[in-house]
């Protein structure tokens, strides 16, 4: 066992260099920073935890504790490594709810699917989604501190479960989705002429956040417009189109806010004079102010929304519509945080079942029989949603609660996470397989009914962008595996009977979403002969 003074003396640089978590996984710290893969951790970051009280030592409320190889960080570590594997170890030793010291924060994981699904169901009042975000950092996406209000918070939730739940607005979305699809695929065409393959992720990041915008902001966002950057052209044109005007420049500074928004190092310290957290807020701020834009586009000189746009059904224009000009100066920040729930999940999401439908013949066959009914699609994204999940599903504890024998104090963090529960035997037949059919099994209809599966939550803590979700996925994945080939030529090792490919593992470290790949997926993709 290493002492203190020994880990300490192999942070010399607390300033700029930097390491990721895995790489204590070694057992020694000899091999420091040699893997990519865990969760990124300045050295700094490490030094205050380890020089912090509050660190060094457990608390003592009775919730047993994690313990890792090395002292304090070491459940960090191994939580890093590979968050599903440590929590299953530790839940063998300390049962289904137990504190991890992940050094910037000490969750209580709750492990048991029917307390997790009572957890779901209680109110905001008592567990708290909102609350957890703001602790995490996210509250800075309701605009700076002087820009906020209280009261918008509640009618701004309304607007997102009437823009994104109600089947009306649902069918208005869906011909904007539909009629942009080959025009995502084409341009992959023309990246696999051009490069010799995609990164499935990559451009299903970049295909969800495009989409995402013309919902938000309409039709005539273009995926591929070029960025008018010079004078002349703005001069010319009184009230250029959002995309026209920024083009791919917005797809890639969202990415480069959402990194480092979901940067552990991010929230530590909520001041700009610390450089992590100094840029999510430059990078926010870029983005929302080309929305502002956008809001201000449709307003005339005196702040009254203008005819031509009213008549319009994207989800700003609703907003706009319903609520009027009073609270516009947020309603860039309401639309950026929208669009961070509609990315966060939903990209990797779709990434995984084009993935898979293309791995192995036998789904690609059953997704392409399908005509009306799109059931075996459905299960093949339920397994995504199973197999791929989200790490930490957090919430904040508003009032004491009590959850299988452990009393949890009011201020606690929980994860209600279902990361392990969904490879459980219990459950499911060889959970570590991919298997769609699962959910074909007419005498197990409960299957993804069943606490032990949640894959956009329940009840208080239902996802209100889930309907969204599956009308995205299904349009895109059904339109485009009907029209379209895929080769998958990196990312995975063809199957020794010649039929499909094994596909690579999830990235692990990914705190925040539905996991991507630990390597690059590339796909070569081709008009359907």
């Amino acid at each position: 066992m290493k002492s203190l003074e020994e880990i300490i003396s192999y942070f010399p640089n607390f300033s700029n260099a930097t390491f990721t978590a895995s790489d204590f996984n070694v057992g020694t710290l000899k091999e420091l920073a040699a893997s990519p893969r865990a969760v990124p951790v300045t050295l700094g970051t490490v030094a205050l935890a380890l020089l912090s009280w509050k660190y060094l030592f457990s608390t003592t409320d009775g919730i047993p504790e994690a313990k890792g190889s090395i002292p304090v960080v070491g459940a960090a570590v191994g939580f890093g490594s590979n968050p599903r594997k440590f929590l299953e170890e530790q839940r063998r030793k300390l049962g289904e709810v137990f504190r991890v010291n992940l050094l910037a924060i000490k969750p209580i994981f709750i492990l048991d699917p029917k307390e997790r699904d009572r957890l779901y169901k209680t109110s905001e009042r008592v567990v708290s989604f909102e609350e957890a975000l703001a602790d995490a950092g996210f509250d800075l996406l309701q605009g700076p501190p002087e820009a906020q209000d209280p009261a918008w918070n509640k009618v701004g939730m309304g607007t997102i479960s009437r823009g994104f739940m109600r089947n009306e607005k649902l069918d208005e979305y869906s011909p904007t989705i539909t009629n942009s699809v080959d025009t995502f695929a084409e341009h992959w065409i023309s990246l696999s002429e051009k490069d010799g393959s995609i990164d499935i992720f990559y451009q299903a990041s970049r295909t969800v956040i495009t989409l995402g915008m013309k919902v938000m902001l309409g039709e005539e966002v273009s995926p591929f417009a070029t960025p008018m950057n010079n004078l002349f052209t703005r001069l010319t044109l009184s009230t250029p189109q959002f995309a026209a005007k920024w083009g791919d420049v917005f797809v890639h500074k969202y990415q480069e806010m959402e990194r480092h928004l979901t940067n552990p190092n991010s929230s530590i310290f909520k001041t700009k004079w610390y450089p992590p957290y100094r840029r999510v807020l430059e990078t926010r701020d870029w983005v929302a102010s080309t929305i502002r834009e956008e809001v201000f586009r449709r307003l005339d000189d005196d702040g009254n929304i203008k005819e031509e746009f009213k008549g319009r059904t994207d989800y700003l224009q609703m907003v706009l519509n319903e609520k009027g000009t009073k609270w516009k100066e947020l309603y860039p920040y309401h639309i950026l945080g929208a669009l961070l729930g509609a990315h966060t999940n939903t990209a990797g999401h779709l990434a995984w079942t084009l993935a898979h439908t293309y791995a192995n013949p036998t789904h690609l066959h059953a997704v392409r029989s399908e005509n009306g009914s799109v059931e075996y699609l459905d299960a093949m994204i339920k397994e995504v949603g199973r197999m791929y999940t989200a790490t930490m599903f957090m919430r904040k504890v508003l009032q004491d609660v009590d959850v299988s024998g452990h009393h949890i104090k009011s201020g606690s963090l929980i994860s209600i996470t279902n990361i392990v529960g969904n490879y459980d035997e219990k459950y499911y037949v060889n959970p570590y397989s991919f298997d769609p059919n699962r959910y074909l099994n007419p005498t197990d209809p409960s299957l993804t009914k069943s606490p032990h599966h949640v894959q956009f939550g329940v009840g208080h803590h239902r996802c209100l962008g889930e309907k969204f979700a599956w009308v995205l996925l299904r349009i895109v994945v059904k339109n485009i595996v009907d029209r379209y080939d895929f080769e998958i030529v990196g990312g995975g090792t063809r199957r020794s009977n010649g039929k499909g490919v094994e596909l690579t593992g999830p990235d692990w470290s990914m705190l925040t979403g539905t996991y991507w790949a630990d390597q690059r997926i590339g796909v070569r993709v081709s008009k359907r002969i």
